[in-house]
């Protein structure tokens, strides 16, 4: 098979808007301008969601690309040359259900995308009925539920566990803003069959009305007190940095909200804006300071998302100074993920020269190679004593770490990836 240019998300994902179905949500700049959120087709009725269009759609795209036409993802950089799937068949390991745009929010770094009050033009059960009848659904489903606000989809809990006990994704993630509670999730959460996320980004009530538009502070704190009692680690707090909420004062008073729910067994994700190309010194500090105080604090679950981590790199170098670098390089390193993630690390030569092999846990890419480098199962970690890990996930970091340390893997053993 040739090698062409594609993405995992091209080949693998299908994100399910109200008027419009995407490949992808990565944004990335070109030329200052953010491209990204690349569609695959409008969408008015069910007819549009068929199999038979989303494929050819796909399909096409994947061509133009590699005939060196203009498309929407011309520039980006997750776009990387290798074997692809041939498009006999779709393989679809990634559904995001943002069928919605119905918000109870108003946050600074979103759009009328997200909260527009749209509302679904297709039944997304008929969605996933249609991949499921052409077994075009992977047997490692994972499916992300966003929005708009989940929660404000009438029917979100009798529609939530319809598709999770249907088709048992192998991860299921909510991206909810916890104003609201649902017993849905509170349910999944104590059986340990689904994480959540939620957005807190201030310390205090004034910082989150003037952030999130309105202030409903103190209810999301209870709410997250309720499904940490539920779930634990499971439950994923979110700081997205920006200028107005980026001060010491302000990063503090969040780190004490947290010790005052008693949260700090939650796992952290620590992120920006991802409207900005470029973060200010005060963002990169801030990202420091609440990384080092979480810590203190007792929480063991943080890491730096996939919108901050490349930003803070990017201006660390432009200032010649590279933490991994100045780290020294690694002996041997074995990379958990191969995905789009990992083909980042190979951009990054403290770590890339020290990778001995990758490891998936989707027996679909075990075997096969990134960059030259093979891809294998993670049971061969075990016969490695002397290689650390490092975990090419944002997503999943938290579940990937407990699954090394459940194979007896030293947590001492696993790199800190807000390093690289």
């Amino acid at each position: 098979m040739a090698k062409t240019l594609s993405c995992e998300s091209l080949h693998h994902a299908v994100y399910a808007a109200p008027d419009v179905l995407r490949h992808c949500c990565k944004r990335f700049f070109v030329d200052g301008k953010m491209k990204g959120d690349v569609e695959i087709s409008d969408v008015t009725s069910d007819v549009d969601i068929s199999y038979d269009r989303i494929r050819e759609k796909k399909k096409k795209l994947h061509e133009d690309i590699n005939q060196g036409k203009e498309t929407p993802c011309t520039g980006c950089p997750w776009l990387t040359e290798r074997e692809w799937p041939s498009w006999d068949k779709l393989d679809i390991s990634l559904v995001s259900i943002e069928h919605h745009t119905v918000c109870n929010l108003r946050c600074t770094y979103c759009s009328d995308m997200y909260y527009g009050g749209k509302k679904p033009s297709y039944s997304i059960k008929h969605l996933f009925k249609n991949l499921s009848d052409h077994g075009a659904l992977n047997q490692r489903l994972s499916l992300v539920w966003g929005g708009g606000e989940p929660m404000l989809f009438g029917s979100f809990d009798t529609i939530f566990s319809f598709i999770a006990d249907k088709y048992k994704p192998v991860n299921n993630n909510v991206f909810t803003n916890a104003v609201r509670h649902s017993s849905a999730i509170e349910k999944y959460l104590r059986r340990r069959e689904i994480n959540i996320t939620v957005s807190m980004d201030a310390g205090t009530s004034e910082t989150f009305k003037l952030v999130r538009g309105r202030d409903r502070f103190t209810a999301v704190l209870e709410n997250l007190a309720r499904y940490h009692n539920a779930g634990g680690d499971k439950v994923i707090i979110k700081y997205i940095l920006m200028p107005e909420n980026s001060s010491k004062k302000e990063v503090m008073a969040f780190v004490d909200c947290i010790k005052q729910y008693g949260l700090e067994k939650c796992s952290f994700q620590i992120s920006a804006d991802f409207k900005d190309e470029v973060i200010s010194d005060e963002v990169i500090a801030a990202a420091g300071l609440l990384l080092e105080s979480l810590k203190k604090l007792g929480a063991e679950m943080i890491n730096f998302d996939y919108h901050l981590r490349p930003r803070v790199r990017k201006a660390l170098e432009q200032r010649t100074y590279d933490t991994a670098s100045n780290k020294g390089a690694f002996e041997s390193v074995i990379v958990w993920g191969a995905g789009e993630y990992a083909l980042r690390m190979l951009e990054q030569k403290s770590l890339s020269k020290s990778i001995k092999f990758f490891v998936d846990s989707d027996p679909v890419k075990q075997g096969g190679e990134i960059d030259g480098i093979k891809i294998k199962p993670p049971s061969d970690i075990l016969s490695e004593k002397n290689s650390l890990i490092f975990i090419a996930s944002s997503q999943y970091y938290r579940d990937i770490y407990h699954e090394l340390l459940d194979m007896g893997v030293s947590a001492d053993k696993i790199l800190d990836a807000n390093l690289f």
